[in-house]
């Protein structure tokens, strides 16, 4: 058996036992568990790979994968930006816009102010998908572009959990004035626990002083606070959008990491979709538990009627 048709019958075991699974949860009634898990199935057959983009508002996201791709894909201002999750994937220039009303606006690429606007708009629009034929997207990876982790937005946080439910690989964005917020660990050590790959860039690392403190010195700082919050990384680095030629910029090391991806790509889906699945397990059982005290209360509430 050569290696296509062993990955073959490997992804064939995988989505037999998916759809059992998916069976077993929709019976017990558990829906929004049920939905996550149709969610993954659909992603892992259609063999692509997720990768999220996550940070605070503002702390470049937008602006790094407009640079990734070679062009203006995405707003990028000073105020918040993406207001809802945007996914570019591969395919002929155009964008689809799904509304909150359950309605879907297609916008060709002539249009491109036009949609940027609904990116933008998280009051009306649940979710952009943006199509390019760009040579890194033609590779079956396709990028999610996610509100900010520090909004209190109730339709933010929910697209942003949304996004990284369905990520493989994490690209967590931050400003170099707020690395080691509590926030970000905090948020960090989840994606952790749920067995996601996360990749941290320190981005505008041009506001480094040299003379104030040593890189050396700020990177150990920054490994320090990690360990103290029991994350291991899956990669570290410095990024400048601002000045690509600075010595410190490490933005084709970022590029790299697709590379990788390519090259992994069955392997990483692999051992995501098992994550996904485990920690989905974990919920389940969670909504079990909560359904048997349910049930017990009830039982009881009868119980004392009676003896009443």
């Amino acid at each position: 058996m050569n290696t296509t048709e062993w990955q073959h019958e490997v992804e064939q075991e995988y989505t037999e036992m998916m759809e059992k699974l998916l069976h077993y949860i929709r019976e017990s009634k558990n829906h929004q568990t049920a939905k996550k898990l149709e969610e993954v199935l659909k992603k892992f057959t259609s063999n692509v790979v997720n990768v999220g983009f996550c940070g605070h508002f503002s702390a470049g996201k937008s602006t790094m994968i407009n640079q990734l791709l070679g062009k203006e894909i995405l707003p990028s201002s000073p105020i918040p930006t993406s207001a809802n999750l945007v996914l570019i994937r591969s395919g002929a220039p155009h964008a689809e816009i799904q509304m909150t009303d359950g309605s879907k606006i297609s916008i060709e690429v002539e249009q491109i102010d036009q949609w940027k606007d609904y990116c933008k708009n998280g009051q009306v629009v649940e979710k952009v998908e943006i199509f390019d034929d760009h040579p890194l997207l033609q590779k079956a990876v396709q990028l999610l572009d996610t509100p900010g982790v520090d909004s209190t937005d109730v339709a933010h946080q929910a697209a942003t959990e949304a996004a990284l439910h369905l990520a493989d690989i994490i690209i967590f964005v931050t400003d170099y004035n707020h690395v080691q917020s509590e926030n970000n660990f905090n948020f960090i050590k989840q994606l952790k626990e749920q067995g996601k790959r996360v990749i941290l860039v320190i981005n505008q690392i041009d506001k480094h002083r040299q003379q104030e403190v040593s890189l050396q010195v700020f990177h150990q700082r920054v490994k320090e606070g990690l360990e103290e919050w029991g994350i291991s990384l899956d990669g570290l680095l410095f990024a400048s959008m601002k000045d690509p030629e600075h010595p410190y910029n490490q933005f084709n090391q970022l590029v790299g990491v697709f590379q990788q991806i390519e090259e992994q790509k069955e392997q990483i889906l692999q051992q995501q979709l098992i994550h996904a699945v485990h920690v989905l397990l974990d919920e389940h059982a969670r909504f079990l538990l909560q359904l048997s005290a349910q049930e017990r209360e009830e039982i009881q509430s009868q119980y004392s009627k009676t003896e009443g």
